[in-house]
């Protein structure tokens, strides 16, 4: 008897407009082993929320390992974000970024940094401070004093200034420097992977490059860093040699075996040459040449040669 009830047509199966009810579950016999493959998701994620919870949350990182198939967390860990921040040199990195930071930390070469540190030292004349080498270059000012002491003017001159933008500004002039002194392009890196640490082998093999070509700068004397670039070494031929090979055969003309041309292409000095020509003739024809009947024509073709012939006369 309610006026504002809801008829039939705007209601679901299960009398509401919604989802809820669709399936009437009333009836249904429950007993305590629930299907397989029928867990509920937040019953399957509890044990490994409960495992993975640290006692004091502001302090401690969770580190779930060796989780079942089953939702179950047989082994966790835990760790002080003190400790994770000095593990990963003052930054505390998750996911893809901790993967990408742990790959570049396999392809680190501390060889690398030592001969780059040495070397920096001997052309400037002067020792850096003791510890890693990338917070000193980070501000761009020793790479720009580099680059000037190999050739002056070849970066303008650094700004001192603490201003970040400032100190990226002069990683790029140095960086602009390198690639009028012949630094190529392939060993070039970008900004952020000095000042933000992100890609440190990359500026060691930039420094080690900038090393090999300072050798060839004219007028730098100062210690060298890396193998010598090979230079041209160009030859000069008379007129007569020049003529010369251009009448000879080149080898890419040449086939395996030697001529550019389709004589000994097969080689049929072993094959075992059956014919009626006397023993030692050197002009006898090989199998390799001739049709299957012994010969280069269509001439016996057909053996007929045990074919019993019999005479009607």
């Amino acid at each position: 008897g309610c006026s504002d009830a809801m008829t039939r047509m705007t209601m679901g199966s299960s009398g509401l407009a919604s989802q809820a009810g669709s399936v009437d579950a009333g009836r249904n016999i429950v007993r305590g082993a629930t299907p397989a493959g029928k867990e509920n998701a937040a019953a399957k994620a509890a044990p490994v929320a409960a495992a993975c919870a640290p006692s004091d949350a502001s302090n401690a990182v969770a580190r779930c390992l060796d989780m079942g198939s089953g939702g179950g967390a047989t082994r966790a860990t835990y760790v002080k974000y003190e400790e994770r921040e000095a593990e990963d040199g003052g930054s505390v990195l998750y996911g893809l970024d901790r993967e990408l930071a742990e790959k570049a930390k396999l392809k680190f070469d501390p060889q690398l940094e030592t001969d780059a540190r040495a070397w920096i030292e001997g052309v400037l004349g002067e020792k850096l401070a003791d510890g890693p080498l990338q917070p000193e270059l980070k501000d761009g000012v020793v790479l720009c004093r580099l680059l000037n002491t190999i050739k002056e003017g070849s970066c303008a001159a650094p700004s001192t200034s603490k201003m970040p933008f400032k100190q990226m500004e002069n990683i790029s002039r140095y960086l602009e420097g390198c690639s009028k002194l012949g630094v190529p392009s392939y060993d070039s890196f970008q900004t952020v992977a000095l000042y933000e640490n992100k890609d440190w082998m990359a500026v060691l093999n930039n420094i080690h490059s900038l090393g090999r070509v300072a050798q060839k700068v004219e007028g730098f004397s100062g210690p060298t860093l890396g193998a010598k670039l090979a230079g041209a070494n160009k030859r000069n031929f008379t007129e007569d040699q020049l003529r010369q090979s251009a009448a000879a055969p080149t080898f890419i003309g040449k086939g395996s075996h030697g001529g550019a041309t389709q004589s000994g292409m097969f080689d049929g000095s072993k094959n075992i040459v059956r014919t009626d020509l006397p023993a030692g003739c050197s002009d006898a024809m090989t199998r390799m040449t001739m049709g299957s009947s012994g010969l280069a024509s269509q001439a016996g073709s057909v053996d007929k040669s045990r074919n019993i012939v019999r005479n009607m006369g």
